[in-house]
């Protein structure tokens, strides 16, 4: 069961402190609030190595526990910053904690282009959206976005009249702001070049293949 509590109660952790409650579970990792200052990830290797591959975090954040016959990861995080799936992570009250979760787009899409990110943690202090590869649909990163930003309003960012509408605090420049930081913008300008050369280069393709003989 996803609500089992990996780790018991007062449970002693590597940085002193220990296990006060689980705040957030997944399949193959769990976050936990503890008796002290930071709040704890705790996953499984099958997604950690998952992870430390492709390069969106490094092993080294990671501490290695070894619990009965189970090992597991375990990350710290300071409290002053956001550990939680994306999903349930509270929309923002103000254009610095937005640009927070925008740059963590950018700085986790480095590492990783083709997985969905609608399911990721969110760990403010590094930057960074960890995938996790569950079975509900995957949504494209815009959207991802504009549902955080509403607070569950599946839109994408790109309908910005109804996100300033639904935020209550939003305004254009703050959405432009906001999707600069993200490098969304950015993305959509490469796929339409990209786009363009190859249908510019397509007749010229297939004029080689019939003059092979040249």
């Amino acid at each position: 069961m996803f609500n089992d509590m990996w780790l018991p109660f007062n449970y002693s952790l590597s940085d002193g402190s220990k296990i006060k409650k689980l705040l957030f579970s997944g399949n193959n990792w769990q976050i936990y609030d503890s008796y002290g200052f930071n709040n704890v990830l705790i996953a499984e290797p099958c997604i950690t190595e998952k992870w430390f591959k492709c390069g969106i975090i490094v092993q080294s954040l990671f501490h290695t526990l070894n619990y009965g016959s189970k090992i597991f990861h375990l990350l710290f995080s300071d409290k002053m910053y956001a550990l939680e799936p994306i999903d349930k992570l509270q929309p923002p009250l103000s254009i610095v904690d937005a640009m927070a979760v925008a740059v963590s787009f950018k700085e986790s899409r480095k590492f990783t282009q083709n997985d969905s990110f609608h399911d990721a943690i969110y760990i403010e202090q590094y930057s960074r959206l960890l995938p996790t590869w569950t079975k509900t649909p995957n949504k494209d990163d815009k959207t991802v976005l504009g549902t955080w930003l509403t607070g569950g309003v599946g839109i994408s960012i790109d309908s910005s009249q109804r996100l300033i509408q639904l935020s209550g605090w939003l305004n254009q420049n703050d959405l432009d702001e906001i999707l600069e930081a993200s490098g969304l913008n950015n993305q959509e300008n490469k796929a339409s070049k990209s786009k363009k050369i190859s249908l510019d280069k397509f007749p010229y393709t297939v004029s080689l293949k019939k003059n092979e003989d040249i």
